[in-house]
């Protein structure tokens, strides 16, 4: 059997230097040590462009060579300074006079107790000011730490489960899907991902999707964000697609959770929630609805109508036929009725983490993660792409609507 290709990335590593620092030859070889614990790079390599970088950046520093660091080692025992890096995406390294650590200095400064804001921020810019940011990229294995697609395997998998509805589609599928997270992916891990149902099937899932049927307007999933992805207010991010048959992409969709509401507390905190998303088809417009239950009987429900809008086409004056068709989000011939999509399913097996591609888990990072992907994989053209909030339905309140037209829908 043939060996597997070893591939290579590019990892760049933020070093904040304090200009105290690296003066003793025991805190440089420690730093050569870490990054080559850290990394696996050969110490003759870390030094030559720890040199390359330190005389671009004008810093009057110079590291041992090989031979040098060998000697060092023998007569001295010194350790990696970190262990393990908590954030292997955007790797920031802290080189203060004493230590070596993960820490960003310039963003989480410990100051003095006491002082006014005022003088806390002059203090910080005082520090910072202190110490000076070296970039030095270095060549390591892919393997070295779990790529971005790695890390997100389980959120790619339920997308995959989501828009691949048809065998016949599949490979265009993968293609459209794993194109998406390759764009988003780090620029240095791009090249890993290969858009093809064979990559797909290596790499994420190994099972074969079966073609669903269609006697219903459309497909959804519901998607809630765990972890560190909360809301400010500490309510859960909930986002509920929607995926119209023949289309390639979904509706991104995402509930407005009120500050007052006591959603979290008495719903997702129960590892008996259930949830039931019905689709009520009545002509040109469909409302869906998406009712949360637990185990104490406490219910909640949001929903939304979303109603298209079809224009006259013209037709060919001597087929009578129309000369393009309408770009429709469902099968306008199925009865109206009241459709159940998913019926009692298990809220807490909807929980997927989700981490930035530059490795942060902040809410912040993760709707501008969220925003970007829904960029690639809406139904909507570029222009109109955007995410339709969900509010909850109280007594005697009408369910927003949200119209569109074939022009707005992407191919």
């Amino acid at each position: 059997m043939p060996r597997r290709k070893t591939e290579y990335i590019e990892k760049t590593v933020n070093l904040h230097i304090h200009k105290s620092a690296l003066t003793s030859a025991n805190q440089k070889h420690q730093l050569i040590i870490t990054l080559k614990h850290l990394l696996g790079v050969s110490p003759d390599d870390i030094s030559k462009k720890l040199n390359d970088a330190f005389t671009k950046a004008d810093i009057n520093v110079r590291m041992p060579a090989r031979s040098s660091h060998s000697t060092f080692l023998k007569k001295n025992r010194i350790k990696s300074a970190i262990k393990a890096l908590e954030n292997s995406f955007d790797i920031h390294i802290t080189v203060s006079p004493n230590s070596i650590s993960e820490k960003y200095q310039k963003s989480g400064l410990p100051l003095p107790k006491g002082n006014s804001l005022y003088e806390k921020q002059d203090i910080a810019k005082k520090v910072a000011s202190s110490y000076q940011t070296v970039q030095v990229t270095l060549t390591i294995k892919s393997t070295t730490f779990d790529a971005w697609y790695k890390v997100n395997q389980h959120f790619i998998n339920e997308l995959n489960c989501l828009l691949n509805d048809d065998q016949k589609t599949e490979a265009n599928c993968h293609e459209y899907l794993l194109s998406a997270f390759q764009a988003l992916s780090p620029k240095p891990e791009q090249h890993l991902i290969k858009p093809t149902r064979i990559w797909f099937r290596k790499n994420i899932n190994r099972v074969p999707i079966s073609s669903q049927p269609r006697n219903k307007p459309f497909r959804a999933t519901l998607i809630a964000i765990t972890g560190n992805h909360q809301d400010e207010d500490n309510t859960p991010s909930l986002h509920l697609l929607i995926k119209p048959y023949d289309h390639m992409g979904y509706l991104p969709c995402k509930l407005s959770i009120a500050k007052a509401s006591n959603f979290e507390a008495n719903i997702l905190s129960d590892p008996e929630s259930k949830f039931t998303i019905a689709v009520t088809k009545k002509e040109m417009a469909c409302a869906v609805t998406i009712e949360f239950s637990n185990s104490h009987s406490d219910t909640a429900c949001y929903g939304l109508t979303l109603e298209q809008e079809i224009k006259d086409i013209p037709k060919n004056p001597f087929t009578k036929k129309a000369m393009f068709n309408n770009q429709l989000m469902w099968d306008q011939s199925l009865p109206d009725k009241e459709y159940v999509i998913i019926k009692d399913y298990p809220l807490k097996k909807c929980a997927v983490e989700l981490t930035g591609n530059r490795g942060e888990k902040d809410k912040r990072s993760i709707e501008y993660t969220m925003a970007k992907l829904h960029s690639y994989l809406s139904i909507f053209k570029w222009e109109d792409r955007f995410t339709l909030p969900i509010p909850e339905i109280a007594a005697e309140v009408e369910i927003p609507v949200y119209r569109f037209n074939d022009e707005m829908i992407g191919v």
